[in-house]
């Protein structure tokens, strides 16, 4: 399960963040921790870094030229497609935010996008109750006779 996604310029700041779920933290606290970490990441060997476990959660990250497009979720969920298809939407609808002057509520409209691409992983990332209600409908049915 997703339980945030944030977007942030490679500096830290948090230009957007939406929560799922019951977990909460301080968007700029984390947003300036994957910041850093990834600006770390960048100086010790020039690339991005793209995983962080913690226990049972991780942050999953893809980046455009400057922005960092984040997941919190449950360790082990392929979210990278989801981050995906968020950068794309996000740099379709606003750009790389070459010059963007710090006002969040120029992408407050994003939420519904957010929700959607989200709302799309879930359904197809993860069996939910109605597919295992189905599942378990087909193991109920008993065979033809032949």
């Amino acid at each position: 399960m997703i339980y945030n996604v944030y977007i942030l310029t490679k500096d830290g700041l948090c230009i957007h963040h939406r929560k799922y779920g019951s977990l909460e933290y301080d968007e700029e606290l984390v947003t300036g921790f994957l910041g850093a970490i990834s600006s770390f990441g960048r100086d010790i060997s020039g690339g991005e870094i793209d995983l962080i476990v913690l226990g049972d959660k991780q942050f999953s990250s893809i980046s455009s030229k400057n922005l960092i497009f984040a997941a919190y979720s449950d360790n082990g969920d392929k979210v990278k497609k989801v981050l995906s298809k968020i950068k794309e939407e996000f740099i379709k609808k606003y750009g790389d935010m070459d010059n963007w002057s710090g006002d969040k509520c120029g992408v407050d409209g994003f939420d519904s996008i957010l929700d959607e691409i989200v709302g799309n992983f879930g359904e197809k990332g993860h069996l939910n109750f109605a597919e295992l209600g189905k599942l378990f409908d087909i193991f109920k049915k008993k065979p033809s006779s032949m």
